[in-house]
């Protein structure tokens, strides 16, 4: 028996959907440094890309960095054109502006925070270098299919330092054990999409502690680019296990 919590989830009428977590529940997210996810397969980068750019949700990060391999994809040209005016050049520029015409210091702090977050977008993951984060801000990174990446010391030094340099990473992959193992010990949330069987009895081993058959009910009737969430910090135990954000599963547990 699921339960869906006290609010919506929003269509875009294409398919697709629009995460609407509550303001106080929103995906684990809301003053939690270094918080770690893992998302797997179909449907992961539009997820993603529509959760960073719904500003309902006002997740409390400053800056947003996606390293990904496909930034040709539809979801990135999007969000390029959406994280556009919120160039940093741009928020100074209007800062500059709004002082000259005399705009009380509220009225402008609140316009400059609407604009947040900025975004870069790097295809390699050679062009993006860590120690340029600025440990006063909250950063969001986004490692995007790199799970081909020989060399993935760089993606785990995220997810194991990355809280002291106020990061976040994401690590978007096809395949959980194609993953690095520390990267996946390091998650504090994941999202599944659609497993096949044999993916669901090992996924169901290694990051859950609920029997195979409880773990398989959870993906029964899973639409398109729905995913089955685990919250490891959740903030009430119920929150652990998810149909997307707004539906419980395991009501009451």
């Amino acid at each position: 028996m699921c339960e869906r919590i006290g609010y919506p989830r929003r269509s875009r009428g294409d398919g697709g959907w629009e995460p609407h977590p509550s303001p106080t529940q929103s995906f684990s997210l809301r003053g939690r440094s270094g918080w770690c996810q893992l998302a797997l397969l179909d449907g992961k980068s539009t997820v993603m890309g529509n959760m960073l750019m719904n500003k309902e949700l006002k997740l409390p990060f400053d800056r947003v960095f996606v390293i990904s391999t496909t930034l040709h994809q539809p979801i990135y040209q999007v969000m390029m054109e959406h994280f556009a005016g919120n160039d940093e050049k741009i928020r100074s520029e209007l800062e500059l502006e709004l002082k000259k015409k005399k705009v009380s210091e509220e009225k402008i702090e609140e316009t400059l925070e609407a604009l947040k977050p900025t975004a870069e977008f790097f295809d390699s993951v050679y062009e993006f270098d860590v120690e340029e984060l600025d440990p006063k801000q909250k950063n969001l990174v986004v490692l995007d299919d790199v799970v081909l990446e020989k060399n993935q010391s760089d993606f785990i030094n995220l997810y194991v330092h990355g809280r002291y340099r106020n990061i976040s990473p994401v690590y978007l992959s096809q395949s959980f054990f194609a993953t690095p193992k520390v990267i996946r010990q390091n998650c504090s949330c994941f999202l599944l999409f659609n497993l096949n069987k044999k993916e669901r009895r090992l996924v169901a081993s290694s990051c859950s502690d609920l029997e195979p058959d409880e773990f398989n009910s959870m993906f029964d009737g899973l639409p398109r680019h729905s995913f089955v969430m685990i919250d490891n910090q959740p903030i009430v135990p119920e929150l652990k296990y998810r149909r997307n954000f707004d539906e419980i599963v395991f009501p009451g547990r």
